[in-house]
């Protein structure tokens, strides 16, 4: 039993060390852009004016993020945050916006777009319900 309990703080030293090797040589789980952006939404479904969360991923760091509701050919309305200010992405690229479905939507399926100052593009679908 003693034999076992050596065995097992061995291993689990080395262990450690190579962890804190891998940590000091600098690896590190960053974004790359080759990283696509994308949206989810939840819920993914609800009436109109119906209190949604857009997150968002794989955007740039500090990017500015505009939302659209596409409600038509060629048509679109923009969809915000209960705040005035800008959707920024964070320094790992990713974001969450407050916002509620179009209130005149009728019953449908519909694209949520994305849209960032750096070029990041993503959409996901949004079904709106009966009342």
């Amino acid at each position: 039993m003693k034999r076992f309990r050596t065995a097992c703080w061995i291993g689990i030293l080395v262990l450690t060390a190579a962890l804190a090797m891998g940590c000091a040589a600098g690896t590190t789980a960053t974004r790359t852009d080759d990283e696509p952006a994308k949206i989810f939404i939840s819920p993914a479904s609800g009436k109109a004016a119906a209190n949604i969360t857009i997150y968002g991923t794989g955007f740039k760091p500090g990017e500015e993020v505009d939302i659209v509701m596409v409600v038509g050919a060629g048509e679109k309305v923009g969809l915000g945050t209960e705040k005035v200010e800008a959707i920024k992405a964070n320094a790992q690229g990713a974001f969450t916006a407050k916002t509620a479905i179009y209130v005149r939507a009728k019953p449908g399926a519909y694209t949520i777009e994305t849209s960032g100052n750096q070029g990041s593009e993503a959409k996901a679908p949004l079904t709106v319900l009966p009342k």
